[in-house]
């Protein structure tokens, strides 16, 4: 039995008593029949053009049913007795026709290049007759030998690099042959018909075509899309599914079309790299499922010494497939590391509970804030009239999911409906019918979501950012002072009195700011109004806050007998600025560099090394927005800059500052 490692992979190898690698399966007389390369050590250097896998045979598995005993029926094929072949027997596949079982595999000839032969046999597991010369007309490596509904027979193949496709052009080979340049077309993988006897070509050689949803090639530069290795075919639903290996990034992508010779429209990550190097795979269905065979290293952790695995394939209704990962799923997320601290939310929109993020949304979060669908223009846009479906969908999804919910927000100066300061002819209604409306919104939202929303955002930013000025000269203190505060508070309680109600407010790190904030939420319990916490936004850069300055506002809150929450917490790639402005030249430069990287992973281990610190004075941590596919901060300061502000990336990766903030 071979050592296995430590790595938590989803499922386990089909055999240990051998390496094998590069699976092609196939159900052949009700029974599932896998023809894999057999790795060995051979101790080879290791290099680009492969020299390391120096695979001398080839061993036929096979098994009853899914999950049955693999049985290894043993030595199928020699390199000793295939009479052209100089070295490297690589991935094979094999096919039934004409009463026979037809191996087909690449070698090196004594030459050095690679082609394609073909052996036979009467049985499915061998042994196998290598034919005395390779295929007239093949080259390269990775068959894969696809039977069409009319019985028609077609090879996929090709592989770059130590594959030698490139070396290939118009079918003449060129052992000088270079990989394309970053911004040329990259190499496309190659088909032949095979004629009736299965052993030779029907025609000439073609390429196939993998293009984007706009029909345009790939280029060699994207080649986390672009084919490298690994070509399999398989029919789905009347749709032909073209996967492939990447090479060098790493990933099985797929591309479907209506037509064995293509074009096929690039769709997604079938399989995500796996342990190891190389990538390779084969499709089958098997009473009804569907099935993806790989191979990865959890045996030996060595990239030329793999082991093959089996996992269950999942169709959308659109034909799609779901992607899938060879390691156990990460169920740990942000919550699960906190949890012994203060919950993780974060804001939403109602559109990214329907998409891709609804999953990270999940694992990482146990509780919600509505983005803007809470605030009182989206949400009471006319005076008799409340749209409630989006804020309904976000509470809803929280519900199903057990998370808390976090209401924003019942007053704001801002996306505050004007119909609420006039009357019918237009003019500013007086102080009694403002506070009268006020507590008709609050006392309607809050008392609809009664033990649903644990916590309100009641009064958002009412402090003023002028020097010598403590309340914000707002429609709302222009008609009422400051008295809305307070009415605004005792509204909220009165429609649930088990709610948390919260003053929020930005710019807390400053001191002066800081004061004027601890100076009205401090004045407002005081004063006997039921104000719980304060709401600390958190919008920060990489530029600020010092540890200093975040350690003294946390102290500073955690004095006042108050709840602190951090509201909206992201931290801005570039230097804190205040205002908006206009773009300019100086903001062309929008690339998420490993600089700014490392700054921003530090300021986020920093923040929560203090948030940790005050656990038990804070009581919630929210993050503005999920991920860096959009932010408030791509408009913010400066319009159409791309920032890059929090955990998750552009592909919903965990960023290098998500480690930092779990790391402890």
């Amino acid at each position: 039995m071979l050592t296995a490692n430590a790595q938590k992979f989803a499922t386990d190898p089909l055999v240990s008593h051998l390496f094998t690698a590069d699976p092609s399966a196939h159900v052949f007389n009700g029974r599932i029949y896998i023809y894999p390369s057999h790795d060995i050590e051979s101790n080879t250097a290791e290099d680009d053009e492969g020299g390391h896998f120096d695979m001398k045979d080839y061993h036929v598995l096979s098994m009853d049913f899914m999950g049955g005993k693999v049985t290894d029926h043993g030595v199928a094929l020699d390199i000793k007795n295939i009479p052209w072949v100089g070295r490297q027997l690589w991935a094979p596949d094999a096919a039934y026709a004409n009463n026979t079982y037809y191996l087909y595999f690449p070698a090196k000839d004594k030459d050095g290049v690679f082609h394609i032969g073909v052996a036979t046999s009467k049985n499915p597991e061998g042994p196998f007759v290598a034919e005395k010369k390779p295929i007239a007309g093949s080259y390269s490596i990775d068959p894969c030998v696809f039977k069409d509904d009319d019985g028609s027979f077609y090879m996929y193949f090709g592989g770059i690099w130590g594959g030698q496709l490139q070396r290939w052009d118009d079918n003449k080979y060129n052992a000088k042959g270079a990989l394309r340049k970053a911004d040329e077309e990259a190499v496309l993988p190659r088909i032949a018909k095979l004629s009736k006897d299965m052993k030779s070509f029907y025609g000439e050689v073609g390429e196939i075509a993998i293009v984007d949803g706009t029909q345009k090639l790939f280029t060699e530069k994207q080649n986390d899309k672009r084919f490298f290795e690994a070509a399999w075919m398989h029919k789905y639903k009347g749709k032909y599914y073209f996967s492939y290996s990447t090479g060098d990034t790493h990933n099985i992508c797929y591309a479907m079309g209506d037509s064995p010779y293509g074009p096929f429209v690039y769709k997604g990550i079938l399989l995500k790299p796996v342990a190891g190097w190389t990538n390779h795979h084969s499709i089958i269905e098997f009473k009804g499922k569907w099935y993806l065979f790989y191979h990865d290293v959890q045996l030996s952790g060595k990239t030329h010494l793999r082991n093959i695995k089996v996992t269950e394939l999942t169709y959308n209704d659109d034909g799609t497939i779901q992607t899938l990962s060879s390691f156990a799923a990460d169920d740990k997320g942000l919550k699960d590391y906190y949890k012994d601290y203060f919950p993780m939310g974060v804001a939403v929109s109602p559109r990214a509970l329907l998409n891709d993020d609804a999953p990270l949304i999940r694992r990482e979060f146990n509780s919600l804030t509505p983005e803007n669908a809470m605030k009182m223009g989206p949400i009471h846009p006319k005076e008799q009239e409340y749209f409630w479906a989006d804020a309904d969908s976000i509470v809803a999804f929280a519900q199903r999911n057990r998370m808390k919910v976090r209401g924003h927000t019942l007053c704001w100066h801002n996306q505050t409906p004007s119909w609420m300061f006039v009357d019918a002819r237009g003019d500013t209604v007086t102080k009694e019918v403002l506070l009268q409306r006020l507590k008709d919104h609050i006392t309607t939202v809050v008392s609809r979501y009664k033990g649903k929303v644990y916590a309100w955002d009641v009064v958002n930013e009412a402090v003023s950012d002028t020097p010598g000025e403590l309340y914000r000269k707002s429609a709302w203190y222009k008609i009422c002072g400051e008295e809305f505060i307070a009415k605004a508070f005792q509204y909220a309680h009165q429609a649930d009195p088990d709610a948390q109600l919260f003053y929020n407010d930005y710019n807390e790190i400053d001191p002066v700011k800081r004061e004027k904030i601890f100076k009205l939420v401090t004045g407002l319990k005081q004063a006997g109004v039921p104000i719980h916490g304060v709401g600390l936004q958190g919008h920060w850069a990489i530029s600020e806050p010092s540890a200093e300055q975040l350690d003294a506002t946390l102290s500073r809150f955690a004095g006042a007998g108050l709840k602190i929450q951090i509201t909206e917490l992201d931290i801005s790639v570039y230097p804190k600025e205040h205002n908006a402005r206009p773009k300019t030249a100086q903001d062309s430069n929008t690339e998420f560099t490993p600089n700014k990287e490392q700054k921003q992973a530090e300021t986020y281990r920093m923040c929560f090394e203090l948030f940790r610190k005050y656990k038990q004075f804070l009581s919630g941590v929210t993050f503005w927005n999920i991920s860096d596919r959009g932010s408030w901060l791509d408009n913010f300061p400066v319009r159409g800059r791309k920032d890059y502000p929090l955990l998750f990336d552009q592909n919903l990766k965990r960023k290098n500052a998500y480690s930092k903030v779990v790391s402890f």
